[in-house]
């Protein structure tokens, strides 16, 4: 099953659609758990979300959907399309997974990556899927339908949570107050991130945020918990001496190349003024040369002239000689 179009066929079970329903008080729930792809989080698990059926104001489903290729193969065999939308000033409950390892009580501006996707799938009111159509029979889809349509006008969804179908102590809740918009924050928990041990005081006590009788922050207990985060910051400075030894190494060597380099472009310097010098050379004996060509030149011209005269010349000898020859035979 998949929110939207899946991403690859590795993926084909990386999505969780879950449905349970109650007959009797006419209610019923929704879970899901899909894999959260984020720039720079690498190794993060699923993120789960639950919502109550009587939350939904149209529940609709089409079993000739037009899928694309890629899902048609990736899911195979007949598919199903979902489509419900949330009801207006409904809420969804939020699950992240124990592994995403940022501040767990973000303050300010910047409230971290995984939350700040979290909060945009909070604040989303139409959810589309494409599932199996074994996967989810007639019966349960009309059941659905029939919750939805009989719902009495204008009622108000249960705020009780929808948590019975999700994994419970492998996830954080995450809550958001939308009417002051202020900074998300983690559910209390026990938990301990692993690895991180040896702050795992400071990290309970950031899983919620405190506050005053006027609902907001308690600047008192924010004061606390930054002496404690640079109480921390200080121990784990003397726990990790910097050593220097290797810095040391790579900057000898980084000289060494230096001064390499350095003697190779003197080389090269001195290559250059050779090579200017030659071109200087080449340069007058190619005027030479043009000076020689332009006298040959100017030889060849005279000759030609001469020749051209000495035709003349002989021309005219030629027609006075055929003059004689003619007075001759005249007389």
């Amino acid at each position: 099953m998949y929110l939207t179009e899946p991403l690859s066929a590795s993926a084909e079970k990386a999505f969780k659609l879950v449905f349970k329903l109650d007959d009797q008080n006419q209610r019923g729930s929704i879970a899901f758990k899909f894999p959260l792809y984020l720039k720079g989080m690498k190794h993060l698990s699923h993120i789960s979300l639950a919502l109550n059926i009587s939350h939904l104001s149209t529940f609709a489903f089409s079993r000739t959907p037009e899928v694309s290729d890629k899902t048609q193969q990736i899911l195979q065999g007949h598919i199903t399309w979902l489509n419900f939308q949330l009801k207006p000033n409904t809420s969804i409950d939020l699950f992240i997974p124990y592994e995403t390892n940022e501040p767990l009580v973000p303050r300010g501006a910047k409230s971290g990556i995984v939350l700040d996707a979290v909060r945009l799938l909070s604040e989303a009111a139409v959810f589309k899927a494409y599932i199996q159509s074994n996967d989810l029979p007639d019966s349960i889809l009309d059941r659905i339908t029939s919750i939805i349509n009989n719902q009495p006008p204008n009622t108000q969804p249960s705020p009780n949570r929808s948590t019975a179908l999700l994994p419970g102590n492998q996830a954080k809740p995450v809550s958001f107050n939308e009417e002051r918009r202020s900074p998300p924050s983690y559910e209390a928990s026990n938990h301990i991130i692993p690895g991180n041990e040896l702050t795992s005081n400071v990290s309970a006590k950031r899983r919620c945020v405190s506050q005053g009788p006027d609902g907001h922050p308690d600047v008192i207990s924010i004061m606390e918990d930054l002496r404690l985060e640079i109480s921390e910051l200080k121990l784990t400075i003397k726990c990790r001496p910097v050593d220097i030894t290797g810095l040391k190494s790579d900057v000898a060597q980084h000289k060494a190349k230096a001064l390499t380099m350095e003697i190779k472009l003197c080389e090269l310097e001195k290559e250059r003024k050779k090579n200017k010098d030659k071109i200087i050379e080449i340069e007058k004996d190619i005027e030479d040369i043009q000076a020689d060509v332009s006298a040959i030149n100017d030889k060849d011209e005279t000759d030609d002239v001469n020749l051209l005269q000495a035709r003349e010349d002989q021309q005219e000898l030629v027609d006075r000689l055929d003059a004689i020859h003619e007075n001759q035979e005249e007389s």
